[in-house]
């Protein structure tokens, strides 16, 4: 096992220390805690309305999901954690991680608002074994960090912005003359419409954006 970054030096191995001290310990001492989290949900304000700004997958899985108003949220899951979100701190910890991707893995990247990463992976991803080997490490490292991430690939921003948020798989990559196939089952949503644009599409009818694609641009 080595060291990512160190390949000159081997790295120890992270459970020996523990395996070796654990051995050494009568077994009435040794004590393994599981901790138990309450699910946990982050709130803001939408106006003068209290609302779900981001919930963590075990709240998710109860079905509190990000727009969903405070108090509904409260009593769908009554011991619900609840905490304020803090969006200048998660602004500010994206811009590092923008200058950290810089430094490792891109000489281009950019945060994309409010959530995400964007990164130029043209002409050095061969540098990492190809894009899903570089994506792979990239989602390994986003757990590492404690970040729950997902990972698209494609042939322009936006549609790499489209997946990454309205997809369904932790990674996905697009082929170059398949973009308009990958993102056509998402909704009208992932396009970063203007909220009256939004608002106007669903009142004619248009869910996602395969509705949209044989649609002339003009009349649009």
């Amino acid at each position: 096992m080595r060291e990512l970054g160190r390949r000159s030096e081997a790295a120890s191995h992270p459970y020996r220390q523990i395996i070796a001290s654990a051995d050494t310990v009568p077994a009435s001492h040794l004590n393994i805690q599981i901790m138990a989290f309450a699910p946990l949900a982050l709130l803001g304000k939408s106006g003068r309305r209290e609302e779900i700004v981001a919930a963590c997958p075990g709240a998710q899985a109860l079905g509190i999901h990000p727009g969903m108003a405070a108090t509904h949220a409260r009593a769908l899951v009554s011991d619900l954690d609840f905490r304020p979100a803090e969006p200048e701190a998660d602004a500010a910890l994206l811009d590092r991680l923008a200058l950290l991707a810089v430094r490792r893995w891109s000489p281009i990247a950019a945060v994309t608002p409010m959530d995400g990463l964007w990164i130029d992976l043209a002409g050095c991803d061969h540098l990492y074994g190809g894009e899903e080997r570089f994506c792979r490490r990239l989602l390994a490292f986003c757990r590492r960090a404690g970040f729950t991430a997902r990972v698209a690939v494609a042939d322009t921003p936006g549609a790499a912005h489209a997946l990454a948020r309205f997809g369904k798989e932790e990674l996905t990559r697009v082929d170059p003359y398949g973009t308009a196939e990958a993102i056509g089952p998402l909704p009208i949503a992932a396009l970063r419409l203007a909220p009256t644009a939004l608002s106007a599409a669903r009142k004619f009818g248009f869910e996602r954006i395969a509705d949209l694609l044989p649609v002339a641009r003009g009349p649009l």
